[in-house]
């Protein structure tokens, strides 16, 4: 079993969820993990926040690729948030993907282009 996430990281997912709900479009939903997204019958993930298209939504999961996915990284989950998850959202056509460093702290933006994701913004906190 993974132990929880840290309080860091649940402040910066609830902040993230926060934003997103105010400028989400009328036919889509944000929402926290854990909500599963079954991308094919033997690939499902729980991504931080999600972003998806109400019809997608079932009584249980997410069906489909969301149209944004958003990762705050720790460092027991970097790997797999920066290399082996947006893989596996890429497959599935999720168009966007974005991923959160408290520790920078960072916000790097993606966007599909083609079989991969491209950096499209990214933005850090000044140093003081």
């Amino acid at each position: 079993m993974s132990p929880s996430p840290r309080p860091l990281h649940q402040r910066v997912v609830a902040r993230v969820l926060a934003a997103i709900t105010e400028v989400c479009p009328a036919d889509c939903e944000a929402l926290p993990a854990p909500v599963d997204v079954w991308l094919t019958d033997d690939t499902v993930l729980i991504p931080d926040v999600v972003v998806g298209r109400r019809a997608a939504f079932t009584e249980r999961a997410l069906v489909g690729a969301p149209e944004l996915v958003v990762e705050v990284v720790s460092p027991a989950s970097e790997h797999v948030d920066r290399f082996l998850r947006p893989a596996r959202l890429a497959a599935a056509g999720c168009p966007h993907y974005w991923v959160v460093d408290p520790r920078a702290p960072s916000v790097a933006c993606y966007s599909l282009d083609g079989a991969a994701y491209a950096l499209v913004a990214e933005g850090a906190a000044r140093s003081r």
